[in-house]
Formats: C-alpha cells, structure tokens, sequence
C-alpha cells in the first residue's frame, strides 16, 4: 500500500494491526444486517435464540445474517440473509431495530470494517413450531439450532465477534 496509505479510509476504532481490506470486500465501512430470534421454549419456558455454526468458524455458534448487496436497503438484506442461511421466513414489519453501527469482526483492517444493522424478532409459539420444523443451515452456515439464551451455556457466551453484545 505504500504511498497511498494517506488516502485510504482509516477504521474509527483506531489501528487494527492489518492493512487493506483483508476478507473484506471494500474499503471503510462494509454494511450487512443480522436478526436475533428469540422465543419461549414451550416446555422449558426458556428463553431461545436462533442462532447458526458459519462454515468459516467452525465451532462457534452466530446470528444469522450477512453482507448488504449494491443498492440493497438494510431492512431486507437481515431478511435475505435469515432466508438464505437457516430457510425462516419472517416479517421485518415484526422487527425492531436494537443496533446500528460499527461492530467487533475479526475481518475488521486498519482500512476496512464491519458495520451492521441488528434486528429482533421475537416470535410465539406458532411461529417456533413452524421455525423448528422448516430451519435447515445453508449458505455460509453448516448448522443451525435454537439455544437457550443464558450466560451459563457455553454456546450463547461465547459467540462469533460482537453477536453477543447485541
């Protein structure tokens, strides 16, 4: 990079130790959109999330989503993205945005980060058995489950980049 380094954007979380773009596809901020889906489990009354193993970590459980295409609003990148890599349907008019902004991504480079739009999706019961018996990963995700959302469980803790500030 050189001589241009002057003119390229600069990650505002300060250095990250990685110039360029690294895995990421443009330079500044790359936008995508991840859903949380929660709901009761009907006998245990936990809390659950929907949450899926990414083919590029294996063995650290994730929200759903992904990149923004060109020109694509962020509302249906989150419901693209949930289609494409667990095959739930749901409603953005159903969502709440909870974050948008800058995240934690160990894609993130001194020129080039990760910035996302959350949204929730709480569903009932109906919905779980419908989620529970039509998931199937795809995609960048090789499993997809529903977790018990609690700090003691391994699984939600411990989750890919910046998923479980969300």
């Amino acid at each position: 990079l050189g001589e241009y380094t002057s003119f390229l954007p600069l990650n505002p979380r300060g250095r990250q130790g990685i110039g360029g773009r690294g895995l990421l596809g443009k330079w500044g901020p790359n936008h995508a959109a991840d859903p949380i889906v929660t709901c009761f489990n009907p006998e245990t009354n936990d809390l659950e999330i929907l949450m899926i193993e990414r083919t590029d970590t294996p063995g650290i459980w994730a929200l759903p989503g992904g990149m923004r295409d060109k020109d694509e609003c962020l509302s249906k990148t989150v419901i693209r993205e949930l289609k494409e890599e667990t095959n739930a349907i749901l409603d953005i008019s159903d969502a709440k945005l909870v974050y948008k902004g800058y995240t934690a991504d160990q894609r993130n480079t001194d020129h080039a980060w990760l910035e996302t739009a959350a949204y929730h999706f709480h569903i009932d019961e109906d919905k779980r058995n419908i989620l529970v018996n039509t998931m199937v990963a795809a995609d960048d995700a090789c499993k997809v489950k529903l977790i018990i959302a609690d700090d003691s469980n391994p699984d939600y803790k411990f989750m890919y980049g910046g998923h479980y500030d969300f």
